[in-house]
């Protein structure tokens, strides 16, 4: 057994932790140093030395630092102090320290070897490269908030007959797979719906997985066709329904969705018009101002490609900067310019596919009669307005 192996041991044996500071894990490693290892990825490996003016000058010769390099040794444990991590060693003023090129991982096991008798010898002796682990660390892996349904849209409540969608919010991406066992429709007496939903093998999830849209059965939404005539709508006006997300949901990590979010509703009459933009009532802002462009629609908007489809536009043509958004208690949506309006005439450009929660569009009806229906064929719509000089 070497002499090193068994100081090893000796060191092992003796080694107690100290109560751990706001920013980092101490552990006394050995009677005269201390290795101050990091809790953070952006964090250094600290050798302190308690003996005040025994640490080489900050400038000092570079055998003084390749010693340091050799003998003071940072690296990835199951990898061992034959590979050393690539990074920068300094010298302070009570102490040695050790930054990494790239940071330190999470969950990452990492180990600190330092000889310390052959650090400070000023002679040109040769030491053997520190080997054998004084400390090992590992830097706790991030805490994640467990997921939770943070909105449900439509948020008003009190919903048409034939409404199409619903859009439920997570606060963290989700996993996918078969999520209509975990979502429910229920009546005001506890009975459950039944298959209420657009059954699908995968859900319909944003690019993030932060946001699913549950469909309402097109087929027993509209009239006259087979599921409609047999199973009869989702919806009855004059009810009240409770929307049951989870639980049992799973997150991107695996996590359980424990609580359940109850989204209670009244059913009002049927929406089957085709939206139609003309109608709406633009309040317009004041010049000078940032203050929100208002329009009000009588009916309330499907939030789903909403933002991509209005654009407001100056008289020499150019956008106007700025942000679309549809206010969660009123069948109307505001434009806050990112500058102040200036005064001048403007239209607001509306594209067809833009759609009420019932699933009308700007270019036609979702539940259209035959030989009654009228549909729209251009590609957007303009809606001029104007702002005062005065």
């Amino acid at each position: 057994m070497t002499l090193r192996f068994t100081r090893a041991l000796l060191l092992a044996a003796s080694v107690h932790f100290a109560p751990a500071p706001a920013a980092c894990d101490e552990a006394q490693t050995k009677p005269s140093i201390r290795i101050v290892t990091p809790s953070e990825p952006g964090g250094s490996v600290d050798v302190l030395w308690p003996q005040a003016g025994s640490l080489p000058s900050p400038q000092a010769d570079d055998a003084i630092r390749q010693r340091l390099v050799s003998t003071f040794r940072v690296y990835v444990e199951a990898a061992g102090a034959a590979s050393p991590m690539a990074g920068r060693h300094e010298i302070l003023a009570d102490r040695f320290r050790f930054t990494p090129r790239f940071p330190f991982r999470r969950g990452i096991a990492y180990a600190v070897s330092v000889d310390e008798d052959c650090l400070l010898v000023t002679r040109a002796v040769a030491c053997a490269s520190a080997a054998l682990p004084d400390i090992a660390f590992t830097i706790a892996a991030a805490e994640h908030a467990a997921a939770r349904v943070a909105a449900v849209a439509p948020q008003v409540d009190r919903l048409p007959a034939n409404l199409l969608r619903f859009y439920v919010h997570f606060s963290t991406p989700m996993a996918q797979g078969d999520v209509y066992r975990h979502i429910s429709l229920v009546r005001a007496d506890g009975s459950l719906v039944p298959s209420p939903f657009l059954n699908l093998s995968r859900g319909l999830w944003d690019r993030e997985q932060k946001r699913l849209t549950v469909l309402l059965d097109p087929g027993r939404i509209k009239r006259g066709v087979g599921p409609n005539l047999e199973t009869g709508p989702p919806l009855i006006e004059g009810e009240t329904y409770t929307l049951r997300v989870g639980p049992g949901l799973l997150d991107a990590r695996g996590r359980v969705l424990t609580e359940a979010f109850e989204k209670i509703f009244v059913v009002v009459a049927p929406e089957r018009e085709r939206l139609d933009p003309r109608r709406w009532t633009i309040i317009m802002p004041k010049r000078g101002s940032r203050a929100p462009l208002r329009v009000e629609t009588a009916v309330h908007i499907d939030s789903g490609a909403f933002g991509g489809a209005i654009r407001i536009v100056s008289d020499k043509g150019g956008t106007v900067a700025g942000t679309v958004s549809l206010l969660p208690d009123a069948p109307a949506w505001q434009f806050i310019p990112d500058r102040d309006w200036l005064p001048g005439r403007y239209r607001i450009e509306v594209r067809t596919e833009v759609e009420d929660i019932c699933g009308n569009s700007v270019q036609s009806a979702f539940d259209a009669i035959a030989g009654r229906s009228t549909s729209l064929g251009d590609e957007r719509l303009r809606l001029s307005f104007e702002i005062g000089g005065s």
